[in-house]
Order: C-alpha cells, then structure tokens, then sequence
C-alpha cells in the first residue's frame, strides 16, 4: 500500500497539501466544499471511457461527457464560494475543489495562500465527526458542516452545547479552539481550516477533511515534507485524535511517544495528542489491535509569512461501507437530468 500526496507550492508563500485517494474511495455523488476566496475552482477527473458528469449549481445543471482520465475545471467568479454544488456521474470520478487567496496590496500584492482538498463522496460520509486545534494558530479554526439532500440536525459539543439545524444543501460554520465533538443525525461532510498568523491584517487558511470517526485507522505510515523553495521558517506538527481511553499506549515511530500536550472534549471522550516532527517518514500505531485513531500533518510558517498547510497522513480514512451510510437520495424538484448507467 502506498500514500500519494499532491504539494501545491506555486508561489512564495502560498502552499497547500492533500492526500489522494485510491480509484476504490471514489464515487457518484459529491457535494463541493471551497470558501469565499479572490479565486475558487473544483475539478471533476474521470478514470473510465464515457463518464457523463451532472453539475448542479444554483438550479442550474449543466451536463459534461468526458473520456477517459480526462478532467473538466470550473471556476467561480470573484469572491464566489462554490460550497454546494452538487455533482452526479454515471461512473466514479475524483473531485478536488480549492482555491487562492489573494491578501492584498501594501506592496505585497503576488502574498496568496492556497487550500486545496480532495473531496469524499457521499457514500463516505459519516455521523460522528472530532475536532482539534493547531499548535501554532493562536486564532483557533474555522470549521464547516455541509448537509446533503435531507435536513439535517447537528449536535456540537463545545461550549454552547448546540443543537444546529441545516437545510438540505446547506452547510453551517463555526469557529473553535478545543477539542468539539460533532454528532448529526443525517450523513455530513465536515472541512476544518487552519486560521493563522496575520500579516497585514489578513490571515491565511489551509483546509482539511475531517474523516468520521468510524473511518480511523490503527496504523498510519506517514510523510513530513520539507518547505522547498523558500527562505521562511516552517514548524511541522502532528496531531492525532482518538479516544481518550486509549491514548497512553500510542507509539510513535516504534517508540512510547513523549506528546508537547494532551486536550480533551468537554466529555473527556475524545483526546487530540499533538507533537512538533522533524521531516521525512513517521509512523503512529497502537499495541491494542482495537484502538483506532486519526493522523494528520501540518505546517506553519513563521509570522513573516502567510503560508500553512495541512493534510491527512493516509487515505485509508474514507472507507464507502462505514458508518451505515445509505446512498439513496429521495427525488428532487425541479428540472434536473439523473443519469444511469446504461
């Protein structure tokens, strides 16, 4: 088994990393998750000849046939956000969605930030999703809920203790700073972006999908990979989430780990460990066959600059028959073309 990770540096000072999922996790039926940027965009690639792809945006579908590993990009417009759009296919396809941050003039008008991600199908989706914080961000994190086409209600374990409805095709946002459990009775997707340093009164942003948590792992082989081609200082980091129950018997690199610290959930059920890493190959397992956890890595550039990245350490996360997920999706209204296989 192998982790294929996509590095986006572009540009001085913008970065992103995700990790790509194998031809097995993809599937028919997404819902794009970006944010409100200077440039937004997702990208449909199909693996097999003839794949017909249906996207829904705005009431509007609009129908595409592409041939075999051919990709077909869309973009919005200025500061569009994209998040909802619903994408059909009669075959798999692979969906990433992302965008640029352009921060502003002051003499530094090329200072941008990517956040890229590919995207899980729906048939991915779960009802328990866990939430941590980034050593680094003393801002905290952006956080989204996206809904698919039934109305969905969402229980979030921070402080509030909130019980937040959403709208078929919707999504809510908040912001956090702890370890939040987020429990929903319908399937959801959930994006956490890293909010960083400012520099001339903006931040930067790199976004992760957080998988269900009935899609961790037991063993996660893992890469940190240097800052390439530029001159900043980059702290790399690793935090693992799992439950709290489990967390003293956590190995890192065949080793008891020494963790920078230790958070928990109002509930105390689930734990984040976080540690500074150097670079190059890691990995974090458990002596107890049961236990099941989540890994991921990210970077923070110095206050000089505007970069961050984060990404899954493994695709192994998203697995299509977790969480008792049904795929059906009720009929919809409207004028909209379904396409089958023939």
């Amino acid at each position: 088994m192998v982790t294929v990770n996509v590095i986006d540096t572009g540009h001085i000072g913008e970065s992103d990393i995700f990790t790509v999922y194998s031809s097995s996790r993809l599937g028919k039926i997404y819902y794009v998750a970006t944010y409100t940027q200077d440039t937004s965009f997702f990208c449909v690639s199909a693996l097999s000849p003839d794949t017909v792809v249906l996207v829904k945006k705005f009431k509007q579908t609009n129908i595409y046939r592409l041939r075999q590993y051919e990709s077909y990009r869309f973009d919005g417009t200025d500061g569009e956000d994209l998040s909802g759009t619903r994408i059909e296919s009669n075959k798999p396809v692979a969906v990433i969605a992302g965008g640029i941050v352009d921060i502003g003039n002051n003499g530094y008008a090329t200072d941008k930030d990517g956040a890229l991600e590919q995207l899980p199908p729906v048939s991915s989706w779960g009802h328990t999703h866990t939430l941590a914080p980034f050593i680094g961000s003393d801002l905290g994190y952006v956080f989204r809920i996206y809904a698919g086409p039934m109305l969905t209600t969402v229980y979030i374990s921070d402080n509030s203790m909130s019980i937040v409805p959403i709208r078929p095709e919707e999504y809510y946002e908040g912001i956090g700073d702890k370890v939040i459990t987020l429990i929903s009775d319908q399937p959801v997707m959930v994006s956490q972006y890293i909010v960083g340093n400012q520099r001339f009164g903006y931040h930067y942003a790199s976004v992760i999908i957080i998988p269900p948590v009935t899609s961790y792992s037991s063993n996660v082989t893992f890469s940190v990979f240097g800052y390439a081609g530029i001159t900043y200082s980059v702290a790399y980091y690793i935090n693992v989430v799992m439950a709290c129950t489990f967390v003293d018997e956590l190995l890192l690199d065949n080793n008891v780990a020494v963790w920078d610290d230790q958070l928990s959930s109002n509930d105390e059920e689930m734990c984040c460990v976080r540690k500074a890493i150097d670079t190059g190959e890691h990995c974090v397992e458990h002596a107890n066959p049961i236990a099941r956890f989540f890994v991921y890595v990210y970077g923070i550039c110095s206050p000089s600059c505007v970069s961050s990245f984060v990404y899954p350490g493994s695709d192994v996360y998203f697995n299509n028959e977790t969480d008792g997920l049904n795929t059906t999706l009720p009929t919809r209204t409207g004028k909209e073309v379904i396409v089958t296989e023939a």
